[in-house]
This record gives structure tokens, sequence and C-alpha cells, in this order.
């Protein structure tokens, strides 16, 4: 079930119609806090009329993730897995806990700004640790990794198997994927192929999310 906050984002988006991510230059950098609403955001590096526009500035003006300033957005950087939880994280209205249970070797106030974000997720089953027990808070997202991770969050339900070429069926992600294909998340990257170990764009998870939110809201009606 949708939590408070998720429906009124949802709602929102509806009626003004995704995802502002921190741009990043040569190095990893953490989402800036919100200061304050603005009535319209624009971003100078996202080109008017490219498909992930509205998506894009829709979310930005309810917060869900915010840039550096300076109009920025980050536009064809990958986005990391932290970066991702902190995103979903603005998307449900979690409540805030004294303390998380941390199973990750390598998640600490030295590794990462969104500790709270990452365990939260982790404990509500949106996120899991590697093989060795790692979560890899830096590490870029891959195609694989963005259809567990929104399978997980939105609890979605694949309606089908998927028809891509290039993901076995015994592969790890292959229930998500065809969750995500089958919700209309995501159609692939063309000739019959989903392009599971490609990374993801800032504006790709933008576009991502807002059909999984929207998508959501349909359900919950």
């Amino acid at each position: 079930m949708m939590s408070k906050k998720l429906l009124k984002t949802a709602t929102a988006l509806t009626i003004m119609g995704g995802v502002l991510f921190s741009a990043e230059s040569n190095s990893v950098k953490a989402e800036s806090a919100p200061l304050q609403k603005t009535n319209t955001i624009v971003f100078k590096d996202v080109p008017k009329g490219h498909w992930a526009y509205e998506a894009i500035h829709e979310l930005a003006e309810q917060e869900i993730i915010l840039g550096y300033g300076d109009g920025i957005f980050g536009f064809g950087d990958n986005v990391t897995r932290e970066q991702v939880a902190a995103l979903i994280y603005r998307v449900f209205d979690m409540e805030e806990q004294d303390e998380y249970e941390n199973p990750y070797g390598d998640i600490d106030e030295n590794s990462t700004s969104f500790i709270e974000e990452i365990l939260a997720l982790t404990e509500m089953g949106v996120f899991q640790g590697d093989e060795n027990g790692n979560f890899r808070p830096k590490a870029m997202l891959t195609r694989a990794e963005m259809a567990q991770v929104l399978m997980n969050a939105f609890d979605l339900q694949a309606k089908g198997s998927h028809n891509f070429n290039d993901v076995s069926a015994n592969s790890w992600a292959t229930n998500a994927i065809s969750a995500v294909q089958t919700n209309g998340i995501t159609m692939g990257i063309g000739e019959g192929k989903f392009g599971p170990s490609m990374k993801v764009t800032r504006e790709q998870y933008a576009q991502f999310l807002h059909r999984a939110i929207l998508h959501d809201m349909e359900q919950g009606q």
C-alpha cells in the first residue's frame, strides 16, 4: 500500500503532466539537502524536448531529489546506488527510527551521506548486500539492479515473462526484469535487448521512477 507521501506525489505528478539527481564531474557527490521549495525549477543542462524532460522537472518540483545548485541536473551522468537510495527514501513517507541494523561492511559515516536512507530501505526489503556483505554505495546502478530495486520498492508483480533475448531464464534478475517490462516501466534498449549490465543514467532513472510512481497510483485507485 502506498504511503501518504507517495500518494501526494503521484497525484501532483498527474495534475502537472522525474527526478533530479545531483551532478557529478570526476567524483561521486552527495545530494544537497532541500532548503526551500520553488515554484519553477529549470535545469540548464537538460535539453528541452528530451524524452525525460517532464519527468525530471515534475519530480524536481516535488523535491524528490535535489541537485547541487547553479541549475545543474547532471544530465548524462550515471546514477549511484546511494543516490537511488536517497531518491526512493524521499518518495515514501518512512518513519524515522533511532537505530537501524547495519548488515553492511562498507556503510558508515565515512563511506556515505545516506546511512539512514540505505539502512531504512534495507529493512524495507528494497536493497540487499552483495556476496561479500557490502552495499557499494558509490557503485553505478545497472539496469538489472534498477529492475530489482523498483520491483521491491513498488511491489511490482510480473504479469508474464519478459521477451528480451539478452536475459537468460536463470538470471538472478529475470523476474524483476519481467516485472518492469510487463508493467510498462521500461521497454528495453531496442532489437529485443534489455541491456542488464548497462549503467543507468540520471535521466533514465528519472523516467523509470516517474513511471513507477504513476503505475503505483493507478493500482491504488
